[in-house]
């Protein structure tokens, strides 16, 4: 019943959309009305398609300027779509798997596993148990790769979209992330500073004094205030407290890419096939955010491409200014020629369709692979204001229109090996046999990734592995709830 309703809502949205654009082609609309037009047909149009030469191009330039962790950077990315009680069998099997008896006993002791939050509180004991210097890295084979968020506080991943850019094989990406920090003041401990940054990007640090008294310290017409408020008055000057997270000042511009490589089959089916990707970004102000993806304001296609590419060169003097190195800079450049190409199809390239919005605990072994796991997911559509543009992600989480997923995969759940261990474990056939080259020759402990996949494949039922976005646009729910969605 669910996907018959479904169908019927993308019949009835194709057929309303179709009748705006025939209209706004049989009359003369002003030039707000045309960008209305122009962003709609950005959202609603196929992926951009490119050339084969000129999409590997732009894959081998980016690829020219990797650095930093390959199970980050050029990597496997698989994933599962589970719910809350298979997530957290997964991550108790990873740690039993990976931690020794004793530690295992007290990372998981008096916990439920059927408790929603299982993976959230093994997180955080994990984490302290690092901090504090009990872990042995030869024995404890698994970490954690962030601190959790302090009591009252809920960090949360937010990420932009783009048009995806295709040639038939691959795939490319453009994502705008940041980070945010939702606070709760009844549920701060005293005296605990929480820390975030406001819509403008000023510092903001609330410490929770008295049961309903709150320190406020942040800037107020670029002077130093320190207000005493209550819950009531807290709320009523900030909203739904949410903020940018200290992690989340800037945004990263990111350029992810599936590639055309072949994982083989062995030792798991369910794994083989075409899960690589190479992700690279820089960073962005808020500032820089909102002036490249406003809506274009040029009365024709022609003059809006050239308003794009305006607006990305721009950008592109402004983020070389400030590059610290030769290799930063070649970044730069491999990631907007991206953009350029985007907007050459289309200018509407620029029109975001839409954002993800989720919590993550992140887990890393010290063999060298990753695996994740979101939850409380939502996607939001929307996200453009006829008045003021693109919206900030606060607003959108408020006002965007929110797509949840069903109780089967409020879960989704990666593995990610680098490039080397791939290569080394399940086989790996490169689409460009020259990039061989460039996988390093680092020594491995193949008996870790063997374990790790035998923990993870049988928690994932094919070889489709769809990523959030369009999972959730095509068959997530719609609701007005403003708070996360858990189980």
């Amino acid at each position: 019943m669910d996907t018959l309703i479904n169908l019927i809502k993308r019949i009835s949205i194709f057929f309303t959309l179709g009748a705006i654009l025939f209209f706004s082609q049989s009359i003369s609309f002003p030039a707000n009305a045309l960008q209305c037009r122009d962003v709609l047909v950005a959202l609603t149009d196929p992926s951009l398609r490119l050339s084969t030469t000129t999409f590997d191009r732009l894959t081998n330039d980016l690829r020219s300027t990797l650095g930093g962790k390959l199970a980050t950077v050029w990597r496997s990315e698989w994933k599962a779509k589970l719910n809350g009680d298979q997530a957290n069998q997964y991550v108790e099997k990873l740690l039993k798997q990976f931690l020794t008896v004793e530690t295992y006993a007290e990372v998981t002791g008096g916990i439920n596993s059927n408790d929603p939050q299982f993976v959230a509180h093994v997180h955080r004991r994990l984490f302290e148990l690092k901090n504090q210097g009990r872990l042995d890295p030869s024995h404890d084979q698994i970490m954690v790769r962030d601190a959790p968020p302090p009591a009252g506080v809920q960090d949360s991943t937010f990420t932009y979209y783009t048009k995806s850019i295709v040639d038939g094989g691959g795939k490319h990406q453009v994502r705008i992330r940041t980070y945010l920090r939702e606070i709760k003041p009844e549920e701060m401990s005293l005296e605990t500073p929480i820390q975030a940054f406001d819509r403008a990007s000023q510092n903001v640090t609330i410490v929770r004094k008295e049961n309903d008294l709150f320190q406020v310290q942040l800037t107020e017409n670029g002077n130093q205030a320190l207000l005493n408020l209550s819950k009531a008055e807290l709320q009523s000057r900030f909203g739904r407290l949410v903020f940018y997270a200290p992690h989340g000042r800037s945004f990263k511009l990111e350029i992810k890419t599936a590639l055309k490589d072949q994982i083989g089959s062995n030792p798991s089916p369910v794994l083989g096939g075409n899960h690589m990707v190479q992700k690279l970004d820089v960073s962005l102000t808020p500032r820089q955010v909102a002036e490249l993806f406003k809506p274009l304001n040029a009365p024709t296609t022609e003059r809006r491409i050239s308003e794009a590419i305006t607006r990305i060169n721009q950008l592109r003097t402004e983020l070389l200014s400030s590059a610290k190195d030769e290799a930063s800079q070649r970044r730069i450049e491999a990631v907007l020629r991206v953009l350029l190409e985007g907007v050459q199809i289309t200018p509407e390239f620029l029109a975001l369709s839409g954002a993800t919005h989720y919590q993550r605990s992140a887990f890393e072994s010290t063999a060298g692979f990753q695996t994740t796991v979101d939850w409380a997911q939502i996607v939001y559509q929307g996200i453009y204001s006829p008045l003021t543009g693109l919206m900030n992600p606060m607003t959108v989480t408020e006002r965007g229109q929110r797509h949840v997923p069903d109780q089967n995969s409020t879960r989704h759940v990666e593995l990610k090996f680098p490039v080397n261990a791939v290569d080394a474990v399940n086989g790996l056939t490169l689409y460009d046999s020259n990039s061989r080259q460039l996988i390093p020759d680092a020594p491995l402990n193949l008996q870790n990734f063997s374990q790790a996949i035998d923990v993870y494949a049988p928690f994932v039922t094919s070889n489709d592995h769809p990523g959030k976005f369009n999972f959730l646009r095509r068959n997530g729910t719609e609701t007005s709830t403003v708070e996360f969605q858990g189980d």
